[in-house]
């Protein structure tokens, strides 16, 4: 992946922007003046190489509604949290650039925006009077669209992370006494979550012990707004975290921290995290504490032979009572339970597949 210093603020006269799910066939984002689909303005897809899609075609069927003002378009907005930083941030750096009275434009899944961006849009001092949400085609006389500041896979910039480091600027500014707020070493858990769920995420409270025994403080990032965790990570210095969206939340984290730690709860890695990781100092550490049989939408995590090395090498104590290996057991019961459910329902869906298609001649 390359890093790039500097990005571009493209205009384009006479674009058209297309809302999400307008049309069958139709690809959301903004067109140019001559119906040409400009890259990175609607949903983006993870990983492979870039997608082009074909240009706007002349249609009566297609009704467009013209407006004579100049707007700044800042690309889909995805509702998930962890989207949030690595998609729907990826153009606010431009309105940092450009004058701060133009309306902003954006599109979005969701009927209503996410608390969590209303929460970063404050702490940005970006006041949401200006946002414009394009429920239907609409031709603005002129469109600013900044340059995407990481495009997974190919590279990432500092005008990434910039937008995170102003939002915690801003919530300095409202609370003076943030240092007072945050622990040194913090354990991100899901435990909370999956407590609620029980849909994929077994064994963790037996890390979340070992971790809560050596000092570290225990929260929830799903339970905490932005700037509550901007204040709890004002002074951490080694923060741990399971994989995916929970360990995106570094980037709230200041340049206290010294050490990122990323217990692997599934096999494989995390192209959004490493371009996350590329634009600040901090150590990466990755531990795998996945059991063998895990998924990505399944899995159990246990004291791996990696981590007891972690500890090991960190001076972290493991003493865990009966009790404690009682339950991870019964956890570990249940989440073979369900993969062998799982399994059964693939196996059955696939039979009845094969079944149809020799029935209709298929095969």
């Amino acid at each position: 992946m390359d890093y790039r210093e500097h990005l571009n603020i493209f205009t384009y006269e006479d674009a058209t922007i297309i809302p999400t799910a307008y049309k069958d066939g139709i690809k959301e984002g903004m067109y140019d003046c001559k119906g040409r689909y400009v890259f990175g303005s609607g949903k983006r897809k993870l990983g492979g190489p870039h997608l082009y899609y074909p240009a706007l075609e002349e249609s009566s069927d297609l009704e467009v509604t013209d407006i004579e003002e100049t707007v700044i378009y800042i690309g889909f907005l995805m509702g998930h949290f962890g989207h949030m930083i690595t998609d729907g941030s990826i153009c606010l750096w431009g309105l940092f650039e450009l004058p701060s009275n133009l309306p902003i434009a954006y599109i979005q899944e969701n009927s209503v925006l996410p608390k969590h961006y209303i929460e970063l849009f404050e702490l940005l001092g970006i006041n949401t009077d200006r946002f414009l949400e394009i429920r239907s085609p609409v031709r603005f006389q002129k469109v600013y669209f900044p340059e995407l500041s990481y495009d997974v896979d190919h590279y990432v910039s500092p005008y990434f992370s910039l937008v995170f480091k102003k939002a915690i600027a801003g919530c300095q500014k409202q609370d003076q006494d943030v240092s007072a707020k945050s622990p040194e070493k913090i354990y991100l858990s899901r435990g909370a979550f999956s407590r609620q769920n029980r849909l994929d995420n077994y064994g963790e409270k037996i890390i979340e012990k070992i971790f809560e025994q050596n000092g570290y403080a225990i929260l929830y990032p799903d339970q905490l707004s932005v700037p509550q965790k901007i204040l709890a990570f004002s002074k951490c210095k080694v923060l741990v975290s399971g994989n995916g969206t929970s360990a995106h939340n570094v980037v709230w984290c200041n340049d206290s921290l010294k050490r990122l730690v990323i217990l692997e709860k599934f096999q494989g890695g995390n192209a959004h995290q490493d371009a996350i990781d590329l634009g600040y100092s901090y150590q990466t550490i990755k531990i795998p504490i996945y059991h063998k049989k895990s998924s990505k939408h399944l899995y159990f995590v246990t004291i791996t032979r990696e981590l007891k090395g972690y500890c090991e090498d960190n001076k972290l104590s493991i003493s865990l009572e009966l009790k404690d290996w009682c339950y991870h057991l019964k956890e570990y019961l249940v989440f073979r339970r369900r993969r062998l459910q799982t399994i059964f329902k693939i196996r059955t869906r696939i039979n009845r597949l094969v079944c149809a298609l020799k029935h209709t001649g298929g095969m």
